[in-house]
Parts: C-alpha cells; sequence; structure tokens
C-alpha cells in the first residue's frame, strides 16, 4: 500500500504539471482503497494530507482537516453500505465534491481566490473524470480474483 500512496503522490506531481484540463487528486482518491485494505484510514489520511500539503499546495493544515472529514466520511459510508466498484465510485464522487468544497470555502474566505460557484464546479468536474478513471484502474489491480472472478462467470454465462 506504501507503494500505491508513493506512486499517487507522483502522479499528482507530474499530472499537475502537464495537464491544465485535469485536475489530479490521486493521493486523495487512493483513501477508499486504503480503507479497504488498512484499518488505520485516519493515521494514513493525516500523512497523506500532511505531505500532500507540504509538496503541492503549502496549506498542509488545510490539507490535514480536509483529508481528516473525508476520511470520516468514508468511515461512515462503508458502514452502512457493502465495499464493491460501485460504491467505491460513489464515495470517490462524493468525496471529491466534499473535498472540493471544503478548500473553496476556506480558501474563499480567507480572499486567496475569488468566490465564484463556476470555479468550484470547474474544479469538481475537472478533478472528476481522471480520478474516477484512475479510482477503476486501482479497483482492477489491487482486487484481481474478483475481477478474474467476474471475468470467469461472463465467460461461462456467454458459453451458455
Amino acid at each position: 500500500m506504501i507503494i500505491l500512496i508513493i506512486i499517487s503522490i507522483i502522479l499528482d506531481g507530474v499530472f499537475s504539471n502537464f495537464s491544465n484540463i485535469f485536475f489530479p487528486l490521486f493521493s486523495f482518491s487512493l483513501l477508499p482503497i486504503i480503507y479497504k485494505h488498512k484499518k488505520n484510514l485516519i493515521i494514513y489520511s493525516l500523512i497523506i494530507g500532511l505531505i500532500y500539503g507540504l509538496i503541492f499546495t503549502n496549506m498542509f493544515l488545510l490539507e490535514i482537516i480536509s483529508y481528516y472529514i473525508c476520511s470520516l466520511f468514508i468511515i461512515c459510508f462503508f458502514k452502512k453500505f457493502n465495499y464493491n466498484i460501485y460504491n467505491l465510485l460513489l464515495i470517490t464522487l462524493l468525496n471529491i465534491i466534499l473535498y472540493r468544497t471544503i478548500n473553496f470555502i476556506v480558501l474563499s474566505l480567507s480572499n486567496i481566490i475569488p468566490f465564484s460557484i463556476s470555479l468550484l464546479f470547474k474544479s469538481i468536474y475537472s478533478s472528476l473524470i481522471l480520478n474516477i478513471i484512475y479510482i477503476i484502474l486501482i479497483y482492477l489491480i489491487t482486487n484481481k480474483k474478483n475481477v478474474i472472478k467476474i471475468i470467469k462467470t461472463s465467460i461461462v454465462d456467454l458459453i451458455k
């Protein structure tokens, strides 16, 4: 899992430098996957939020708080719903909206960015596309057994 976190942080940096269309949140989007494989999500999220804040935004306290709140949301979500690809995509979508909204409100109230709903929507939809694709790929990589089982079942169903 540590290697996946490091790769996600590196990809955040690479995509941030080379894309003006998509806003990556790969290390953030990884939180629901971490929840599935590691039970100490809060600790992981605080560390990742600190690293992300120090490397990318220079607002590590805001990042730590945002990651913490979103991690609590993930924990509550998966206490009520099963962990599967559909719920993983749903929590990723909701978490990106929550994260972007928290950061937007704090940065707007601090007069760091202008208060513009269109700016908020742009940051949300620009993050959603890329991060949904990323989370699907990571899910497939981390759940090879389930994917192979689904493929075998599909092939058997096709043959029948």
